[in-house]
């Protein structure tokens, strides 16, 4: 879910040329359609937060990467019990710092135990994940261990808000948390990039039934749902997905 923007932000902080950086972001005359999309979608994901999370909501941020959705949690929900998923040693490492509070776990999820072949992005690590996206970076891999959400939980807790973004593999995570959406019944906020997902086994038509008849959910854009829109249609989700309307989507237990 990290923008160019952000990504520029972070090279950018603490240099000469901030300033003029945070011009171009506010004036974005000359951002390409996708940018655009992207600062529309951060703005809704953030008063989506917001609006469906209290002061003691619990919150599972998966694939935490530099913590901006965890943040909002804890902006949302500063009494809430937050956990985190960040396979990457050194990422989790730093999260521990940043969210003393939090609990971060060192590894990555899915629907089955065991580990699983990590490709760290060294150049570009919001681009890391369980597949290559960018062969031409730099790329360390490693060996994470791996397990679904419903075992890795503290028994009995109760999650109010569930977030998901593991670069096209967030179809057997949703799987591996069939029983705590079945028994929390979360606001789901997830990333879906269907050249991504394809890889993995799941272009725009598997991954939507999935989520309506294996999982029971509901899809909605994010600003169609905080407008009070209806969900959207296996053709609907499928073409916004195709044509780039949309990177992120929320989803609620039927």
């Amino acid at each position: 879910m990290t923008s160019l923007w952000t990504q520029l932000k972070r090279t950018f902080k603490g240099t000469p040329i901030e300033t003029a950086y945070r011009v171009l972001q506010k004036i974005n005359i000359f951002a390409p359609e996708s940018l655009k999309i992207a600062r529309r979608e951060n703005a809704a994901m953030e008063k989506f937060i917001k609006k469906v999370m209290g002061p003691n909501s619990n919150g599972v941020d998966v694939g935490c990467h530099m913590g901006e959705i965890l943040a909002l949690f804890y902006a949302a929900s500063p009494n809430g019990k937050h956990v985190a998923f960040e396979p990457i040693p050194s990422q989790a490492a730093w999260l521990n710092k940043r969210f003393p509070k939090a609990r971060i776990v060192p590894m990555a999820l899915s629907d089955h135990d065991g580990t699983i072949q990590f490709y760290h992005n060294v150049d570009f690590p919001a681009y890391s994940g369980v597949s290559v996206q960018r062969p031409d970076d730099k790329i360390e891999l490693l060996t994470v261990p791996v397990s679904p959400l419903d075992k890795v939980l503290e028994p009995g807790q109760k999650i109010d808000f569930l977030k998901i973004d593991v670069e096209g593999a967030e179809l057997p995570v949703f799987r591996g948390s069939r029983d705590t959406i079945k028994k929390s019944r979360p606001a789901i906020l997830f990333e879906y990039v269907e050249h991504a997902s394809a890889r993995h086994g799941a272009p725009a038509d598997v991954f939507f039934n999935a989520l309506r008849d294996e999982l029971g959910l509901n899809i909605f854009l994010i600003e169609s749902w905080l407008n009070g829109q209806p969900s959207l249609t296996l053709e609907q989700f499928v073409g916004a997905c195709r044509n780039y309307r949309a990177y992120n989507f929320v989803a609620f237990p039927v």
